[in-house]
């Protein structure tokens, strides 16, 4: 085997198409991701520890390292004092929306396949995990890419800098997601065995790679076991959910014409290439199968809940649908080349085009002068949160449920916290109780400072009416108020 030959061009091109997914960021002033907010809650508390904020310093602490999913929010934590929370948060997960076709045409390439076929993953950029706010997910699917194409690299031309790049990128994907992590170490190795050359190569490889995950290794042996039994619902069920695990983002089928354009460009791309029925058996062929094998069959077979988390194989509907667009060793020539950069440019427009509008009514209708309701708060208070209904007609998830955890930002905390996660990278202090949401009672209030409350009722109001309250700002969607006696 040798190095693919490097198309610049194409990557060019592929991260000037996927970069319009930035402008929704750029021109809305709020987001639908429903997790991202929480993630900055966890980066401004970081950088409160960095600056030795006694208040924080009380309740948390950050975890030693290695530790996974944490190095996104690292990114977030330096980012935030230097353009502020919400900017810190849009630019990481642009920045690795942007960078995951860019990831898929270069492993595209070293496996023998056209780069400019990326363009035909750009729907999956705004999939499950992005509407979720999986912010590590998102960051981790350009890096598990990556390390495929570090081994590949390694495996075609062994070298002392290909080898510490593949034990560097392993290391950095257990840091930025630990579910990827695992997924990936084991493909890697059998990526090694396939493509190596001989013997001596495909050891030096498995080294790297085993080398590499040694921190992921190390931790997953000292955590202690948790109790609890996993979801595993039947393959019709999750059949069934498909198009919600891809890119079901609201009401209304807009959401669907990007991947239907780029499926129907995927068709193409294969017809044309079983006119060449010798470029499909190689080795590099068996890999793509084997990662579309590999990711579809934990889709359909995985857990979709472990005591840990929630939401798991459905991450990985995707990763099928990306890995499945380089499928055909199909010769790019001008017409065809045409016809893929002109398909995401398409989509991606329809895309941004799409997410900006919804983002735009998001912020009008549901978060309208956020930043006053933050404003208002005083350093350091202790706010407690009331939902009516955190849901949103412009997304499909709990799209509200995290923003008062901006609080933070200005040094207060509210009745929830991703430090109680297992794997966040910041956790609560031995011995420490967190203040736990309280009931809409005079009791359960007297120990914070302000109530905060997203959305009306009348029975909500009639409760609020009944409370010692004093009204501090309103938004409309959002209400602040000061406890009397605090």
């Amino acid at each position: 085997m040798t190095v693919a030959r490097l198309d610049r061009t194409a990557l060019v091109v592929v991260a000037a198409v996927t970069a319009l997914l930035a402008l929704p960021f750029v021109l809305s002033p709020y987001f639908i991701a429903q997790d991202l907010p929480a993630h900055i809650e966890t980066a401004a508390q970081i950088v409160g520890l960095v600056r030795g904020d006694d208040v924080i310093a009380a309740t948390y602490r950050l975890h030693a390292l290695p530790w996974p999913n944490s190095l996104p929010t690292f990114l977030i934590a330096v980012l935030l004092p230097v353009v502020g929370g919400l900017a810190a948060g849009k630019l990481v997960t642009a920045a690795f929306v942007i960078a995951w076709p860019t990831s898929l045409a270069l492993l595209f390439s070293r496996l023998g396949r056209s780069p400019w076929l990326a363009l035909l993953a750009i729907p999956t950029c705004f999939d499950l995990s992005f509407s979720f706010g999986f912010t590590h997910f998102v960051v981790g699917k350009p890096v598990m890419a990556l390390a495929f194409v570090a081994v590949i690299d390694l495996v075609t031309a062994p070298s002392k800098r290909r080898a510490v790049a593949v034990v560097a990128v392993i290391a950095v994907l257990f840091h930025c997601h630990l579910l990827l992590f695992a997924a990936t170490v084991p493909l890697a190795v059998i990526v090694a065995v396939v493509l190596g050359a001989g013997v001596k190569d495909r050891v030096i490889a498995v080294v790297a790679v085993v080398v590499g995950a040694l921190p992921g290794a190390w931790w997953i042996a000292h955590q202690p076991d948790v109790s609890g039994t996993s979801i595993f619902p039947p393959v019709s069920k999750r059949l069934d959910r498909i198009w919600q695990d891809l890119g079901d983002l609201h009401s209304g089928s807009l959401d669907a014409v990007p991947w239907t354009i780029a499926a129907i460009v995927v068709v193409v791309t294969i017809l044309a290439a079983l006119r060449t029925p010798a470029a499909w058996r190689t080795r590099q062929t068996l890999i793509v199968v084997g990662l579309v094998v590999a990711c579809g069959g934990f889709t359909l077979l995985g857990p979709v809940r472990t005591p840990e988390a929630s939401i798991i194989a459905e991450r990985f509907t995707s990763l099928t649908i990306a890995f499945f667009v380089g499928l055909a060793p199909v010769v790019v020539g001008p017409r065809l080349r045409a016809l893929l950069v002109v398909t995401g440019v398409v989509c991606a427009g329809l895309m941004a085009g799409d997410a900006t509008y919804r983002w735009r009514g998001f912020s009008r209708e549901h978060m309208g002068d956020f930043d006053d309701v933050l404003a208002a708060i005083p350093p350091g208070s202790r706010v407690a949160t009331q939902f009516v209904r955190p849901l949103t007609s412009w997304g499909r998830h709990n799209d509200l449920w995290h923003w008062p955890k901006l609080v933070s930002l200005r040094g207060s905390h509210t009745d929830d916290t991703f430090a109680l996660r297992d794997t966040c990278v910041l956790g609560v202090r031995p011995g420490v109780v967190p203040m736990a949401h309280p009931a809409l009672t005079s009791t359960a209030l007297s120990s914070w400072d302000h109530l905060l409350v997203q959305g009306s009722s009348p029975r909500i109001d009639a409760t609020l009416r009944a409370l010692p309250l004093t009204p501090v700002i309103s938004t409309g969607a959002w209400r602040l108020f000061r406890i009397v006696g605090r």
